[in-house]
C-alpha cells in the first residue's frame, strides 16, 4: 500500500472532477504560479484563473484552484509516495491527480494512497469505488493504460465547487516538494584582515533558509582574496535579492612592511657617558689648588682664593722666631764682655 502524505478523507462519492484539459493544451504554454522561491509550477493557459496564490507558507487554494508540475515517468513506474500535505482547511481538502498521455486521462489518488481513474467504471476494478494499490494495476483496466502509457504531470486542485480553502504546504511525487516561501536576510561573514605575517580571514555565518559559498581568487599560486556569495534555500527568498562579499586575505607586502633602518655605528655620534664627580670630605682639607685669576676665581671654575698660603705664612713665622733668637744671643754676649 501506498505511503501518501496527505491526511485528506475522501467519500466514496467525491466532489466533480478537476477540470485538466489534454496535454495538447499545454503546449501552447502554459502559465507559471507567481512564486520567488519557486519554479515549475504552473495551470494550462485556459486555468490561468485557478493559479493558487504564494503566501509564506505555501500555495493558498482558494475555492476553484489547481496546480500542476511536468514529469515523464511510465505508468507502471510512477513512485510509491504520493500526496500533499495541507494546513488551515475549510470544508474539503484539494485532490491529487495525475495526467497521462497515450491517450488523454486523470488518475486520482485517494487519502490512503490508491488510484483510480474516471475512464474505468466506478464498480469495475480501478473505477472509483474499486481503486487499486499502484498504479501500474490500472494497465489493462481501459483500453488506453497500456505499457507505452506515462504519466505527465502531477498536481493537487480543487474541483469546481466553492467554499473550500487550504495552503498546501508541500507536495509529494517521489521527491518532496515544500511550497513555502519565508523572507530571510543574508549576514556578512566575519573578516580578520591580513598583516604582514598573518593572512586574513573570512568565516561564513550560519542563517536559516540561506547557503553561503565561498571562492578564491588566486594569482601566481596565492590566495589574494575570498568572495562569500548568499543564496536562498528552496522554501526562502532573500530580502536583499542578491549577497556577495569580497575581502583581501593575502599577507601583507612592500613598504608597510619595511622595519626602518638601523643606525650606522661608525656615523653615530658616541652615547654621552656620566663624568665622575668626588664628594668632598665633611673635615677642612689644605688646599693645593693654583691661585685664582685677576678677576678672583680659579682657573678650574672653583670658588676664588681669598686667604695666604698656610706653608707661606708657617715659613715666615719660623725665620722670625730665628732671627729674634740670634739678635738675642749677640746682644747678651757684648753685655758679658
Amino acid at each position: 500500500m501506498k505511503k501518501v502524505l496527505s491526511a485528506a478523507v475522501f467519500a466514496l462519492a467525491l466532489p466533480a472532477a478537476l477540470v485538466l484539459p489534454s496535454p495538447a493544451s499545454a503546449q501552447a504554454g502554459p502559465v507559471s504560479v507567481a512564486s520567488e522561491c519557486h519554479t515549475g509550477w504552473y495551470v494550462n493557459p485556459d486555468e490561468a484563473a485557478l493559479l493558487p496564490k504564494q503566501t509564506e507558507a505555501g500555495f493558498l487554494f482558494d475555492g476553484p484552484s489547481l496546480v500542476h508540475h511536468a514529469t515523464n515517468v511510465a505508468l507502471a513506474d510512477v513512485p510509491d509516495e504520493v500526496g500533499f500535505t495541507a494546513a488551515d482547511v475549510t470544508g474539503a481538502k484539494p485532490l491529487f491527480k495525475m495526467e497521462t498521455t497515450a491517450q488523454y486521462s486523470t488518475i486520482n489518488v485517494t487519502a490512503d494512497g490508491k488510484f483510480w481513474s474516471s475512464k474505468i467504471p466506478a464498480t469495475d476494478e480501478g473505477g472509483q469505488n474499486k481503486p487499486v494499490d499502484k498504479a501500474g494495476d490500472l494497465v489493462g483496466k481501459w483500453s488506453g493504460y497500456t505499457e507505452a502509457t506515462r504519466v505527465v504531470s502531477f498536481g493537487v486542485g480543487y474541483a469546481n465547487d466553492t467554499g473550500n480553502k487550504a495552503t498546501v504546504t508541500s507536495i509529494t511525487f517521489g521527491t518532496k516538494y515544500a511550497l513555502g516561501c519565508k523572507e530571510v536576510s543574508a549576514e556578512e561573514p566575519g573578516h580578520t584582515p591580513p598583516t604582514c605575517t598573518t593572512t586574513g580571514t573570512v568565516t561564513p555565518k550560519t542563517t536559516e533558509g540561506v547557503t553561503y559559498t565561498a571562492t578564491r581568487k588566486i594569482e601566481n599560486g596565492v590566495t589574494v582574496s575570498a568572495t562569500v556569495t548568499a543564496t536562498a534555500k528552496e522554501g526562502y527568498v532573500l530580502k536583499e535579492g542578491t549577497a556577495t562579499w569580497t575581502y583581501p586575505v593575502a599577507k601583507l607586502t612592500g613598504a608597510q612592511c619595511e622595519e626602518s633602518p638601523s643606525p650606522d655605528p661608525s656615523t653615530s655620534s658616541p652615547a654621552p657617558t656620566a663624568e665622575p664627580t668626588t664628594t668632598p670630605a665633611a673635615t677642612p682639607s689644605v688646599s693645593t689648588s693654583p691661585v685664582g685669576n685677576a678677576g678672583g676665581g680659579s682657573d678650574d671654575g672653583g670658588l676664588p682664593v681669598t686667604g695666604a698660603d698656610v706653608l707661606t705664612v708657617a715659613g715666615l713665622g719660623g725665620l722670625l722666631v730665628a732671627v729674634g733668637g740670634a739678635l738675642f744671643w749677640l746682644t747678651r754676649r757684648r753685655r758679658v764682655a
